[in-house]
Protein backbone atom coordinates (compact mmCIF):
# COMPACT_ATOMS: atom_id res chain seq x y z
CA UNK A 1 0.00 0.00 0.00
CA UNK A 2 1.40 3.45 -0.91
CA UNK A 3 2.59 5.52 2.05
CA UNK A 4 -0.03 8.23 1.48
CA UNK A 5 -2.89 5.70 1.48
CA UNK A 6 -1.48 3.98 4.54
CA UNK A 7 -1.36 7.30 6.37
CA UNK A 8 -4.98 7.98 5.47
CA UNK A 9 -5.99 4.58 6.83
CA UNK A 10 -4.28 5.27 10.16
CA UNK A 11 -5.81 8.73 10.37
CA UNK A 12 -9.22 7.13 9.92
CA UNK A 13 -8.44 4.54 12.59
CA UNK A 14 -7.23 7.21 14.99
CA UNK A 15 -10.47 9.13 14.51
CA UNK A 16 -12.49 5.95 15.06
CA UNK A 17 -10.58 4.47 18.00
CA UNK A 18 -9.50 7.60 19.88
CA UNK A 19 -12.60 9.76 19.96
CA UNK A 20 -13.32 10.84 23.57
CA UNK A 21 -16.81 11.97 22.60
CA UNK A 22 -17.64 8.49 21.31
CA UNK A 23 -15.36 5.82 22.85
CA UNK A 24 -14.82 2.78 20.68
CA UNK A 25 -16.82 -0.24 21.88
CA UNK A 26 -17.99 -3.28 19.95
CA UNK A 27 -20.29 -4.67 22.60
CA UNK A 28 -20.28 -6.75 25.78
CA UNK A 29 -17.34 -9.12 26.04
CA UNK A 30 -15.20 -7.27 23.50
CA UNK A 31 -13.32 -4.98 25.89
CA UNK A 32 -10.01 -6.89 25.93
CA UNK A 33 -10.01 -7.23 22.14
CA UNK A 34 -10.93 -3.55 21.75
CA UNK A 35 -8.06 -2.48 24.00
CA UNK A 36 -5.62 -4.69 22.11
CA UNK A 37 -6.79 -3.21 18.81
CA UNK A 38 -6.28 0.31 20.16
CA UNK A 39 -2.79 -0.57 21.40
CA UNK A 40 -1.90 -2.04 18.00
CA UNK A 41 -3.12 1.11 16.27
CA UNK A 42 -1.29 3.39 18.70
CA UNK A 43 2.03 1.57 18.26
CA UNK A 44 1.64 1.40 14.49
CA UNK A 45 0.96 5.14 14.31
CA UNK A 46 4.07 5.76 16.38
CA UNK A 47 6.15 3.60 14.06
CA UNK A 48 4.88 5.37 10.95
CA UNK A 49 5.24 8.89 12.33
CA UNK A 50 6.87 9.23 15.78
CA UNK A 51 6.34 13.00 15.65
CA UNK A 52 2.55 12.76 15.32
CA UNK A 53 1.37 13.63 18.82
CA UNK A 54 -2.37 13.98 18.28
CA UNK A 55 -3.27 10.58 19.78
CA UNK A 56 -0.84 11.22 22.65
CA UNK A 57 -2.70 14.39 23.58
CA UNK A 58 -6.06 12.65 23.38
CA UNK A 59 -4.94 9.75 25.57
CA UNK A 60 -3.26 12.03 28.12
CA UNK A 61 -6.23 14.34 28.57
CA UNK A 62 -7.77 13.97 32.04
CA UNK A 63 -11.22 14.25 30.46
CA UNK A 64 -10.64 11.18 28.25
CA UNK A 65 -11.95 7.74 29.29
CA UNK A 66 -9.64 5.75 31.59
CA UNK A 67 -9.36 3.16 28.82
CA UNK A 68 -7.44 5.72 26.76
CA UNK A 69 -4.95 6.16 29.61
CA UNK A 70 -4.54 2.39 29.89
CA UNK A 71 -3.98 2.07 26.13
CA UNK A 72 -1.39 4.87 26.17
CA UNK A 73 0.66 3.33 28.98
CA UNK A 74 0.57 -0.18 27.54
CA UNK A 75 1.49 1.16 24.10
CA UNK A 76 4.50 2.99 25.52
CA UNK A 77 5.57 -0.19 27.30
CA UNK A 78 5.39 -2.14 24.04
CA UNK A 79 7.40 0.56 22.28
CA UNK A 80 10.07 0.41 25.00
CA UNK A 81 10.49 -3.37 25.01
CA UNK A 82 11.02 -3.32 21.24
CA UNK A 83 13.46 -0.41 21.28
CA UNK A 84 16.46 -2.74 20.86
CA UNK A 85 15.50 -3.14 17.21
CA UNK A 86 17.52 -0.80 15.01
CA UNK A 87 14.56 0.10 12.83
CA UNK A 88 12.20 0.72 15.76
CA UNK A 89 11.51 4.36 16.73
CA UNK A 90 13.06 5.28 20.05
CA UNK A 91 11.04 6.20 23.12
CA UNK A 92 13.04 9.45 23.39
CA UNK A 93 10.43 10.96 21.08
CA UNK A 94 7.89 10.97 23.93
CA UNK A 95 10.12 12.14 26.78
CA UNK A 96 8.36 15.50 26.41
CA UNK A 97 5.30 13.88 28.02
CA UNK A 98 7.13 12.81 31.18
CA UNK A 99 5.46 15.45 33.32
CA UNK A 100 1.97 14.33 32.29
CA UNK A 101 2.87 10.68 32.90
CA UNK A 102 4.17 11.49 36.38
CA UNK A 103 0.93 13.27 37.15
CA UNK A 104 -1.06 10.31 35.83
CA UNK A 105 0.91 8.04 38.19
CA UNK A 106 0.31 10.36 41.16
CA UNK A 107 -3.38 10.79 40.38
CA UNK A 108 -4.00 7.06 39.83
CA UNK A 109 -2.09 6.13 42.99
CA UNK A 110 -4.24 8.48 45.05
CA UNK A 111 -7.40 7.01 43.54
CA UNK A 112 -6.26 3.48 44.37
CA UNK A 113 -5.33 4.51 47.91
CA UNK A 114 -8.72 6.13 48.37
CA UNK A 115 -10.46 3.05 47.01
CA UNK A 116 -8.58 0.69 49.32
CA UNK A 117 -9.05 2.91 52.35
CA UNK A 118 -5.35 3.27 53.14
CA UNK A 119 -3.48 6.45 53.97
CA UNK A 120 -1.83 8.55 51.27
CA UNK A 121 1.94 9.04 51.44
CA UNK A 122 2.95 12.10 53.44
CA UNK A 123 4.80 13.77 50.55
CA UNK A 124 2.40 12.76 47.80
CA UNK A 125 1.23 16.19 46.64
CA UNK A 126 0.39 16.79 42.97
CA UNK A 127 2.56 19.41 41.30
CA UNK A 128 1.87 18.79 37.63
CA UNK A 129 -1.23 18.81 35.46
CA UNK A 130 -2.48 17.13 32.32
CA UNK A 131 -2.31 19.06 29.06
CA UNK A 132 -5.10 21.56 28.63
CA UNK A 133 -6.75 21.11 32.02
CA UNK A 134 -5.82 22.49 35.38
CA UNK A 135 -6.41 20.15 38.29
CA UNK A 136 -7.14 21.76 41.63
CA UNK A 137 -6.94 18.77 43.95
CA UNK A 138 -7.20 15.01 44.17
CA UNK A 139 -10.32 14.97 46.31
CA UNK A 140 -13.27 13.16 44.79
CA UNK A 141 -16.89 14.05 45.21
CA UNK A 142 -18.05 10.46 45.18
CA UNK A 143 -16.43 7.34 46.51
CA UNK A 144 -15.10 5.17 43.70
CA UNK A 145 -16.95 1.94 43.04
CA UNK A 146 -15.22 -1.42 43.37
CA UNK A 147 -15.06 -1.68 39.58
CA UNK A 148 -13.48 1.78 39.37
CA UNK A 149 -10.84 0.78 41.91
CA UNK A 150 -10.02 -2.37 39.95
CA UNK A 151 -9.62 -0.28 36.78
CA UNK A 152 -7.33 2.16 38.57
CA UNK A 153 -5.27 -0.73 39.94
CA UNK A 154 -4.81 -2.09 36.41
CA UNK A 155 -3.72 1.34 35.18
CA UNK A 156 -1.42 1.80 38.16
CA UNK A 157 0.20 -1.59 37.57
CA UNK A 158 0.80 -0.66 33.93
CA UNK A 159 2.37 2.65 35.01
CA UNK A 160 4.69 0.92 37.48
CA UNK A 161 5.76 -1.53 34.77
CA UNK A 162 6.48 1.48 32.56
CA UNK A 163 8.75 2.94 35.24
CA UNK A 164 10.50 -0.41 35.55
CA UNK A 165 10.94 -0.69 31.77
CA UNK A 166 12.41 2.79 31.28
CA UNK A 167 12.95 4.95 34.39
CA UNK A 168 14.35 7.74 32.21
CA UNK A 169 10.88 8.30 30.75
CA UNK A 170 9.46 9.19 34.17
CA UNK A 171 12.56 11.04 35.40
CA UNK A 172 12.96 13.31 32.40
CA UNK A 173 12.32 16.86 33.52
CA UNK A 174 12.98 19.88 31.29
CA UNK A 175 12.39 22.46 34.04
CA UNK A 176 15.40 24.45 35.18
CA UNK A 177 14.62 24.85 38.88
CA UNK A 178 16.52 22.27 40.94
CA UNK A 179 13.84 22.29 43.64
CA UNK A 180 11.10 21.36 41.15
CA UNK A 181 13.15 18.51 39.72
CA UNK A 182 13.90 17.20 43.21
CA UNK A 183 10.25 17.51 44.22
CA UNK A 184 8.95 15.56 41.21
CA UNK A 185 11.53 12.80 41.73
CA UNK A 186 10.68 12.58 45.42
CA UNK A 187 6.99 12.33 44.56
CA UNK A 188 7.61 9.46 42.15
CA UNK A 189 9.79 7.47 44.56
CA UNK A 190 7.51 8.13 47.54
CA UNK A 191 4.59 6.77 45.56
CA UNK A 192 6.44 3.56 44.74
CA UNK A 193 7.43 3.12 48.38
CA UNK A 194 3.79 3.54 49.32
CA UNK A 195 2.88 0.76 46.89
CA UNK A 196 5.42 -1.65 48.39
CA UNK A 197 3.53 -1.55 51.67
CA UNK A 198 0.12 -1.78 50.01
CA UNK A 199 -0.76 -5.29 51.11
CA UNK A 200 -4.01 -5.51 49.15
CA UNK A 201 -2.26 -6.25 45.85
CA UNK A 202 0.82 -8.48 45.84
CA UNK A 203 1.56 -7.93 42.14
CA UNK A 204 1.56 -4.16 42.51
CA UNK A 205 3.86 -4.38 45.53
CA UNK A 206 6.28 -6.66 43.69
CA UNK A 207 6.40 -4.47 40.60
CA UNK A 208 6.93 -1.40 42.77
CA UNK A 209 9.93 -3.07 44.41
CA UNK A 210 11.38 -3.92 41.00
CA UNK A 211 10.87 -0.34 39.82
CA UNK A 212 12.58 1.00 42.96
CA UNK A 213 15.56 -1.29 42.36
CA UNK A 214 15.93 0.09 38.83
CA UNK A 215 15.60 3.67 40.07
CA UNK A 216 18.38 3.04 42.61
CA UNK A 217 20.92 1.86 40.07
CA UNK A 218 23.93 4.25 40.08
CA UNK A 219 23.40 5.45 36.50
CA UNK A 220 19.73 6.14 37.24
CA UNK A 221 20.36 7.96 40.52
CA UNK A 222 22.31 10.51 38.49
CA UNK A 223 19.05 11.31 36.68
CA UNK A 224 17.11 12.04 39.88
CA UNK A 225 18.42 15.58 39.62
CA UNK A 226 21.25 16.03 37.09
CA UNK A 227 22.28 19.35 38.68
CA UNK A 228 22.62 17.92 42.20
CA UNK A 229 22.37 14.10 42.12
CA UNK A 230 24.14 13.37 45.42
CA UNK A 231 22.25 15.99 47.41
CA UNK A 232 18.96 14.75 45.94
CA UNK A 233 19.80 11.13 46.72
CA UNK A 234 20.52 11.86 50.38
CA UNK A 235 17.43 14.00 50.68
CA UNK A 236 14.91 11.47 49.36
CA UNK A 237 16.67 8.13 49.93
CA UNK A 238 14.71 5.19 51.38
Amino acid sequence: MPTSNRSKVFLFLQALLFNPAKPFWRGTGSQNADVELMVDCFVSCFRINPHNNQHFKVCLASSSPSTFHFVLVNSLHRIIINSHLDWWPKIDEVYCYSGELRFMFSDTLNRVIQGTGTHAPLRMTPSLTFIGKKTTSLKFKEKATEQDTRSYKCLLLALVKLIHADPKLMLHNPVKQTSEIQSSTAELITGLVQLVSLNTTTQLSQEAMEALLVLHQPETIELWNPDAPIETFWDIRY
